[in-house]
């Protein structure tokens, strides 16, 4: 199986969000309400709609994976972190990897870490934070084998006005987890 990795498109937008979306509602089935996962669902048009707008940022990245002509992940990074205490800090922040449940566990999300390292030390940054639900244990567990720290910091994470912990790893200095294997497209 050949999984390549490219930067999105607007043409990507929709499968861009449905991986997205896919991805979600597995990972938290078990944590956030019926009520949020209900409303995750129907913002899925306006994210699609906003894609080409978002895709012009200059300090974001947008990828995805693709087997067989199909888009089966998707990745954000951001050269900034948006949470304040690690923007102060200078981290960047691995925003989203999104896998869709039948194609995790093949390697895609260690290519889309890959990919996010060497896009965000070519962009200068140094070190990265990637914030993660506190019961996302499958989520942990992968950034735990990756080599990320787990920060002794948490907060909140409000959904729908629904709180949530956040828990972060770090990944410092982010030199240190260029693979040398693995040499995904990040075009």
């Amino acid at each position: 199986m050949e999984i390549k990795i490219r930067k999105a498109i607007k043409e990507d937008a929709e499968a861009f969000h449905k991986v997205g979306l896919a991805s979600r509602l597995s990972a938290y089935a078990h944590i956030f309400s019926k009520e949020v996962l209900e409303r995750q669902e129907a913002e899925l048009p306006r994210q699609i709609k906003d894609m080409p707008e978002r895709l012009k940022r200059q300090s974001q990245y947008y990828y995805v994976a693709i087997v067989d002509e199909k888009v089966v992940g998707s990745l954000v990074v951001m050269l900034s972190s948006n949470y304040p205490r690690y923007k102060s800090l200078g981290y960047a922040d691995l925003e989203a990897i999104h896998v869709l449940p039948e194609y995790q566990g093949m390697g895609i999300g260690r290519k889309f870490f890959n990919a996010a390292t060497k896009i965000l030390l070519k962009n200068g940054a140094t070190k990265m934070i990637i914030g993660v639900l506190k019961d996302n244990h499958k989520a942990r567990a992968v950034y735990e084998k990756l080599g990320g720290v787990l920060d002794d910091y948490e907060q909140p994470y409000i959904k729908f006005e629904e709180s949530y912990d956040e828990v972060f790893y770090k990944f410092e200095p982010l030199e240190k987890f260029v693979s040398k294997r693995s040499k995904p497209t990040t075009n």
